[in-house]
């Protein structure tokens, strides 16, 4: 048996390796010491997980609400959970398989913590706010900090190891800015994930699926792109977000595409996505052109916002 025992199909180690070579805080010790038990892959009774779940979205709301984000806030971790339910209900649907009660349990609660203490930018050296754990100083990712809290987190609420290694891996998938923070030197090692295991690929389309109402898209892409900063930098303008958007949708369905890859199924499909990618582009370029004035109009009163 695998050193992870029943979740080692569930947590690419060796993934995550490639990404941050080392575990955060006394991770690695305890996995030199881990002797897998089946007892780990049981999911927590249902009023324990209810409790736990709640502990998680009480410690993520709380970690962002003195800064009040724009957008990295309660509402973007809502969002990120429904997306990641909808990916599992579909895997479900495509496979005629269920996923283990203990995986939808442990992706539910990291993907609620992914973004816990943001700084409101995509880098910490652009953090104009009090950094937590000002210790780690400015060269590592926000992903790796939000992985160390929900380390601690886990071991606040005794959940197992491999619980507590699959949030990290998690929040490790979400690394977002690693080459603009190689390109501006900040630092030399951040990732750029593209995840090969369908968990990990799960929160990265979770976190940047478009919302299904084009206003709410542009609405939050003003808030993200102005309202706080961006890996290479905060814009002024509605025009200038929009004109970005068109590029980050090419992103958007390859990081969704990825879904389909590590699974071998047709999820994006299934879930309608690849449609609504390539309608809210057609929307933005509507815009852009001069074709949808409402939109645009719509667009740079949510830009004055900031």
């Amino acid at each position: 048996m695998s050193k992870l025992g029943l979740w080692t199909p569930y947590i690419d180690l060796e993934e995550m390796r490639s990404w941050y070579p080392k575990l955060p805080g006394g991770m690695e010790q305890e996995l030199q010491q881990y002797v897998a038990s089946a007892a780990d892959f049981e999911p927590l009774e249902e009023r324990e997980f209810r409790r736990v779940y709640a502990a998680a979205v009480s410690y993520a709301d709380s970690s962002v609400a003195p800064f009040k984000l724009p957008y990295h806030n309660p509402d973007h971790f809502r969002q990120v959970v429904q997306k990641g339910m909808e990916i599992l209900d579909a895997y479900e649907r495509l496979s005629h398989s269920k996923v283990p009660l203990a995986v939808r349990q442990v992706v539910r609660i990291a993907l609620y913590l992914h973004d816990c203490h943001h700084c409101g930018s995509t880098l910490r050296a652009d953090a104009k706010l009090p950094l937590w754990r000002p210790d780690l100083g400015t060269k590592v990712s926000v992903e790796w900090v939000s992985a160390l809290a929900m380390n601690e987190f886990g071991v606040r609420h005794n959940l197992p190891l491999p619980w507590r290694m699959f949030m990290v891996g998690m929040a490790y998938a979400s690394t977002y800015g690693g080459e603009a923070a190689r390109e501006r030197g900040i630092a030399q090692n951040f990732p750029s994930p593209a995840p090969r295991s369908f968990w990990f690929a799960i929160m990265r389309a979770a976190d940047v699926i478009c919302d299904s109402d084009i206003r709410k898209f542009v609405s939050q892409s003003m808030a993200v792109s102005i309202g706080e900063c961006p890996a290479t930098g905060r814009l002024s303008t509605a025009r200038e977000v929009l004109t970005g958007n068109i590029g980050f949708f090419m992103h958007i369905h390859a990081v969704c595409e990825r879904l389909n890859v590590t699974s071998g199924l047709k999820i994006m499909e299934n879930l309608g996505w690849r449609t609504l990618i390539a309608s809210h582009r057609k929307a933005v370029q509507r815009a852009l052109d001069g074709q949808d004035l409402a939109l645009m109009r719509y667009a740079e009163e949510e830009a004055r916002k900031y």
